[in-house]
């Protein structure tokens, strides 16, 4: 029996890690290239969550990612935004919330471990939402985020799971289900 938690999420796990979202999201595109991979998930609405990562065989530089990032802040803010940090995370973790003028909220959050050949930048977006609603989600996010470990490597998404061995690899795959 599923608690009542449990049932407004279900577990996405990808590639060698892992997260909850809220149980309306699904998997609506993945794009995977040489260097870098791409999730978006959808609820019925609209686009929800935009998920980049990269392994890299050697530890990822953060001042690299900084700059990138921090480039597209400044455009955001010139468009109005009001930027907000995200507190309470978990180590490795930092986020932003940008509120626009119009009322959406954009929130930006990074997973960078030192040593850790895995970078992640997530965008979650809320259409409308309190200022407390995107930063719950992320919390809930980061501190259900986790990396396999083992030989078997976890996979789920819509309502299916397995494990299959590390060394499978999915390797490229365009894939695009319907958008809302």
């Amino acid at each position: 029996m599923s608690s009542p938690a449990q049932a407004l999420t279900h577990r996405f796990a990808w590639d060698g890690f892992s997260f909850d979202v809220p149980a309306d999201w699904n998997l609506s595109e993945v794009a995977v290239r040489r260097d870098t991979a791409l999730i978006r998930m959808e609820d019925d609405a609209a686009l929800r969550l935009e998920l980049q990562w990269i392994r890299s065989a050697r530890p990822v530089d953060p001042a690299r990612f900084q700059d990138r990032y921090g480039q597209a802040a400044q455009r955001l803010a010139a468009e109005g935004a009001q930027t907000t940090r995200v507190d309470n995370l978990p180590p490795s973790w930092s986020a932003f919330l940008y509120s626009m003028p119009e009322g959406n909220r954009l929130l930006t959050a990074f997973r960078m471990m030192a040593g850790d050949p895995l970078f992640c930048f997530f965008q979650l977006h809320f259409p409308s939402a309190s200022l407390r609603e995107p930063v719950r989600l992320i919390r809930a996010l980061a501190l259900s985020f986790m990396v396999s470990a083992g030989d078997l490597v976890a996979w789920a998404c819509y309502d299916f799971g397995f494990r299959c061995p590390r060394r499978f690899r999915l390797v490229n795959t365009p894939s695009r289900r319907g958008g809302s």
